[in-house]
């Protein structure tokens, strides 16, 4: 299948190729970036995912995956689908939000990421890392440094989506949403 991902930074660019690559070997990404505040205003919502169409051609599929930021992701999410949709009603449209931010799905598998780029071995991860404001900012004041850019598409090699799915319920969401889409089987059940 190909899938077409509209994303909104540089590192998640990478970090999108990079963790389809690892857990979705028989989909094939291609990303797009584009800027949340301007992807938000009327006209684009529509606009981007008729162009994602088009990239991803006849029997290929449109993500839509945002930082929620301050926003309220079960509001948000649907209201931009239903846009997106509109737009490209020959295509299936997936759109997720990770809640305030994309690393926030990172602090959800910090256990895994112990010792890495960095992290301190002994790394305890936040209670409830979706509540996370600042999420690179944890990241950066405990291993001394974080590049969006460079980090980005490490940590999406390397970080267990099991731990994720369990201390993330938008990443969870996400993960079960673009299998149904994509067809690929359900994980393993979480012990």
């Amino acid at each position: 299948m190909r899938l077409v991902c509209l994303v909104e930074g540089q590192g998640e660019v990478g970090a999108y190729r990079c963790s389809f690559a690892v857990s979705h070997p028989n989909v094939v990404a291609k990303t797009v970036r584009v800027k949340k505040d301007r992807f938000l205003k009327p006209g684009q919502v529509e606009h981007e995912p008729a162009v994602a169409g088009e990239l991803a051609g006849e029997g290929g599929a449109i993500l839509i995956l945002l930082d929620a930021d301050k926003d309220c992701p079960a509001k948000l999410g649907p209201a931009i689908e239903e846009r997106a949709r509109k737009a490209r009603s020959d295509r299936p449209v997936l759109v997720a939000l990770a809640k305030a931010e994309f690393e926030c799905w990172f602090l959800a598998a910090a256990v895994s990421l112990r010792g890495k780029r960095g992290l301190p071995p002994g790394l305890d991860p936040p209670t409830d890392p979706e509540s996370v404001r600042g999420a690179k900012e944890w990241i950066k004041s405990r291993a001394g440094r974080y590049s969006p850019a460079v980090d980005q598409p490490a940590f999406a090699q390397i970080f267990d989506f099991e731990e994720a799915r369990r201390n993330s319920p938008s990443f969870a969401r996400f993960e079960r949403r673009l299998r149904e889409l994509t067809a690929l089987p359900d994980p393993p059940p979480m012990q």
